[in-house]
This record gives structure tokens, C-alpha cells and sequence, in this order.
């Protein structure tokens, strides 16, 4: 591979998301970077030497259509209606996992998840992005810095409070009993709020992905 190449760096952590950005010459010269070390430096909330902030947020979708044809066929119009708009930063990208979902995207550096997302929305979701709030919840999957108890909790508290401020939470806690887990939300005004989720399956099937046989749907739910 001829040419600079772009490489990113980020951490997810709720609350303490950051994502810099740097340029290097070939692949190999990936191999002499201390990438733990710029992580913990992220955390650290500390400058990370030879990279920048970017400028935009930092949008893959998944396009893979050697492991799943979905995602290629759904996926493309999505990142290319995205490419279109304003103030974010589209790649294509190979997987994501949830190939029944596509088309998926992932924002970084929040480390949301969306699913089953289609062209025509691309306006409404890139000015949710660029305006700090979640995108319509029945296509948030979830967030990769969390569990799934606590990613499902996340979106319950978010769908019966109406806040959808990316930094509306400040902390999750979580404990199990059983076959439940307790989940503890931490908003940023101080306010905790506890939810009790338990796996369910919902009474129907659904392929995993296309051409697979249909299996059980399961789900967390309120226990």
C-alpha cells in the first residue's frame, strides 16, 4: 500500500469518550507505536504526541458483503447518503456484527451502535451527531463501552425520560442476582435511577443473518 495512511485512536468510556487522530507513512510503521500507551494517555485525558483531535465525528458503516450480503446491499446507499452530508467524517468499514440489523453504523468516538438505518435518514441522523444527541432510539443498538444489561438499560431510561443527550449519563453501575441484573444509571445532574433487566425471549425468530436459518429472538428486559 503506497502513500500516508490515516489512523485513528480512541476510547469509548461513558462520559470520557476522545478519539485522536494521526498520519503514518506505511503499515509497518504502525508497528513501532506504543498504541496502549496513547489509550492510557486518552484516559488520561492527556495530549497524545504526533495526533490531533479531528475536526469531525468519526462515522463507519458496515459494507461487508463477503460475510454477509445485507450489509452490502443495505449498507452502501447508507454510507454514501452519509458522505453527502455535513460535518462528519464517512468510512465503509468491513464488520460491525449484527449483520440482521444492517444497515449498521458505528459513531466514534461515543461508541454508539445503530441499526437497520436507511438512506433517506442520513440528514436527521448526521444532525443528531453533530448536535450531540442519540439518533431515534428503536435504531440504537446499544453502546460499546457497556454490557448488554446496561446498554438495553441505557435505553429504557432514555426512551421513558426523553433525554437524548449523548452526555445525559455520567455513570452505569451494575450488579447481578440471579438470573436478573441490576442496573444503576448515574445522570449528570446527580440522580440515580435503578432498573432490574432479565433475558427474555420474545415469542418470535428472526434470521441472524441473510440466508441463515431463523432462530429464537431473546432480549433483556424489565424483570
Amino acid at each position: 500500500m503506497d502513500g500516508p495512511l490515516r489512523l485513528w485512536i480512541g476510547v469509548s468510556d461513558l462520559g470520557a469518550s476522545r478519539l485522536c487522530e494521526r498520519t503514518i507513512g506505511s503499515p509497518e510503521e504502525l508497528l513501532q507505536l506504543d498504541v496502549p500507551a496513547q489509550v492510557r494517555a486518552l484516559r488520561a485525558g492527556e495530549v497524545v504526541a504526533g495526533a490531533a483531535t479531528p475536526a469531525q465525528p468519526l462515522v463507519l458503516v458496515c459494507t461487508n458483503g463477503r460475510r454477509d450480503v445485507c450489509c452490502a446491499k443495505l449498507g452502501a446507499p447508507v454510507a454514501q447518503a452519509l458522505a453527502q452530508q455535513d460535518g462528519l467524517e464517512v468510512w465503509q468499514t468491513t464488520h460491525l456484527g449484527g449483520h440482521r440489523f444492517a444497515a449498521t453504523l458505528l459513531q466514534l468516538p461515543e461508541g454508539l451502535c445503530y441499526g437497520r438505518l436507511e438512506p433517506h435518514e442520513a440528514p436527521a441522523l448526521a444532525e443528531a451527531i453533530r448536535g450531540g444527541r442519540v439518533y431515534r432510539l428503536d435504531r440504537l443498538r446499544g453502546r460499546t463501552a457497556l454490557s448488554e444489561p446496561a446498554q438495553a438499560a441505557e435505553a429504557i431510561w432514555r426512551e421513558r425520560s426523553g433525554r437524548l443527550e449523548l452526555d445525559a449519563l455520567a455513570r452505569v453501575a451494575e450488579t447481578r442476582e440471579g438470573a436478573t441484573t441490576v442496573v444503576t444509571l448515574h445522570d449528570r445532574e446527580g440522580n440515580t435511577h435503578e432498573l432490574r433487566l432479565a433475558r427474555r425471549e420474545l415469542g418470535t425468530t428472526a434470521p441472524p443473518s441473510c440466508g441463515k436459518e431463523p432462530a429464537a429472538v431473546t432480549s433483556w428486559q424489565p424483570a
